[in-house]
């Protein structure tokens, strides 16, 4: 009950910040604290380029400055290693709504989690995880990822 899913993690932004409205995108399953008048949800299906209009059309809506948070459970497994079940979207995805944000809001601020390096099923160490494919391709999305805020500021 305590633990701090994307639902619960959106409704505490709204309730104890500056924050007026949210947007998720990118999500799988939509919970009962994501079912607000002020929180747009425009999911996995939407990203991809033929229906990226219906998302821009939600972005128009957001105020001129945005602060944009990137939960990567988001991302296939096979992109970003996270303590969750992966998610759908694949980095050229992340970085198509990146891109339809940055070119048409004020970026004031960003943030990246939900990356987990620990042990995994297979008993690897987490210097064994340092050196796996995996964790270089998860490092490679946050390089990315702060490219991509940088150029925006």
């Amino acid at each position: 009950e305590d633990m701090l899913h994307c639902g619960k993690f959106t409704k505490t932004i709204l309730d104890h910040t500056y924050a007026q409205n949210v947007l998720l995108t990118g999500i799988k399953i939509v919970d009962k604290d994501c079912k607000r008048a002020n929180v747009l949800i425009s999911p996995y299906s939407q990203l991809h380029s033929n229906r990226l209009p219906t998302f821009k059309k939600q972005l128009a809506s957001l105020p001129k400055e945005v602060y944009v948070s990137i939960d990567l459970d988001v991302l296939q497994a096979d992109v970003m290693r996270t303590g969750w079940t992966g998610g759908r979207l694949k980095m050229k995805h992340l970085q198509r709504v990146l891109d339809a944000i940055l070119g048409t809001k004020k970026l004031i601020g960003a943030d990246i989690l939900g990356w987990s390096l620990g042990t995994d099923e297979d008993g690897m160490g987490e210097l064994d995880l340092i050196n796996s494919r995996a964790t270089k391709n998860s490092l490679e999305v946050y390089r990315q990822l702060i490219d991509t805020f940088r150029q925006a500021s």
